[in-house]
């Protein structure tokens, strides 16, 4: 009788620990991950980011037709897909990404730029010149995430360093980790400096970011869901019985108008070794439920960086392959 007592307590402590793991883990996410720890892995804020310095309609993606699938891998290397960690700083690598993409696209060069310094010199120390630009301060930490039009106007009016001037890390790291000051030498006619940006509303007409997108990949921004955390391979459809986590900001580098199942191809910022080697496939949704509020849809929100010099053309070989729209 002892017997049984003993092995029945101990039944309900491991039923109870398990019971317990399954509430701290939220439902159809990795069971490695907490909902606290999934959020850390996004950071979009969408509370008060405004449209940064109203950069509206890039002049050149509006009147460039587009292939009916695109994916920029077909074009040109890209470099390893870099892990933001437990920190929400997904804005800064999204917009990094999209621009050392564009560096590439017009000089052939490859340049490795700080997510650090876009973050937390951009966001969370220099609360100056969000105030002069913005008339109002936002906390920017890894806890709280960033905005990505400030994140774009920050590579505009400053720049961004090296990531061997400042090597990034999870946490909230000082500014002053930096080698140097931006100033000291985004006057010297520097490739890191944007020449401008612009932001890019989807909705009914969908082929606005098929458009951008043929000048080079962009940052968009996305709702994550806890499935989202568990995709392995194929194209990603939201189980609508998983949980909300948060905004999330990702590049854009292409999509595919032919399959069955049409998708968005994005570069994520949670290292090679989720999904696709750090990419997915990401089902494009209906277009017309694109809205100016509320969380985020794939396509509907773009950034498109522009380089301070001629887009290569000669990478535009989709237009020649697959035909245009």
């Amino acid at each position: 009788m002892k017997r049984f007592v003993v092995c029945l307590a101990v039944a309900l402590a491991v039923a109870i620990l398990l019971a317990t793991c399954i509430i701290d883990t939220a439902k159809g996410a990795d069971p490695g991950l907490t909902m606290e720890e999934m959020k850390l892995r996004t950071g979009l804020r969408i509370d008060d980011g405004g449209l940064g310095t109203q950069h509206l309609d890039d002049p050149h993606a509006g009147s460039v037709t587009y292939p009916v699938s695109l994916d920029w891998r077909d074009f040109m290397e890209f470099s390893p897909v870099k892990d933001q960690g437990q920190c929400g700083s997904c804005v800064a690598f999204a917009t990094v990404g999209a621009v050392e993409a564009k560096i590439k696209l017009w000089g052939g060069v490859d340049q490795d730029l700080s997510e650090a310094d876009v973050f937390f010199c951009g966001g969370a120390a220099w609360e100056d010149w969000m105030w002069l630009v913005y008339q109002k301060e936002w906390e920017v930490s890894c806890e709280t995430g960033w905005f990505g039009a400030p994140a774009m106007d920050y590579l505009w009016l400053w720049g961004v360093v090296n990531e061997s001037c400042f090597p990034y890390d999870d946490w909230d790291m000082p500014c002053s980790y930096r080698c140097s000051p931006v100033t000291e030498w985004s006057t010297t006619g520097n490739e890191f400096l944007l020449k401008d940006w612009y932001w890019w509303p989807g909705g009914p007409n969908y082929q606005w970011p098929k458009h951008a997108l043929v000048e080079g990949p962009l940052a968009t921004e996305m709702t994550v869901y806890t499935d989202f955390f568990a995709y392995e391979s194929g194209v990603y459809v939201r189980d609508p019985e998983t949980e909300l986590v948060g905004a999330h900001m990702v590049v854009l580098i292409g999509y595919n108008d032919e399959a069955e199942i049409p998708y968005w191809i994005i570069r994520n910022s949670w290292g090679e070794d989720w999904g696709m080697g750090g990419y997915a496939y990401v089902y494009q949704e209906d277009p017309n439920d694109c809205a100016p509020w509320g969380w985020p849809q794939m396509g509907c929100l773009n950034y498109i960086p522009e380089i301070g010099g001629p887009i290569n053309h000669s990478f535009n070989l989709p237009l020649i392959l697959g035909g245009g729209q």
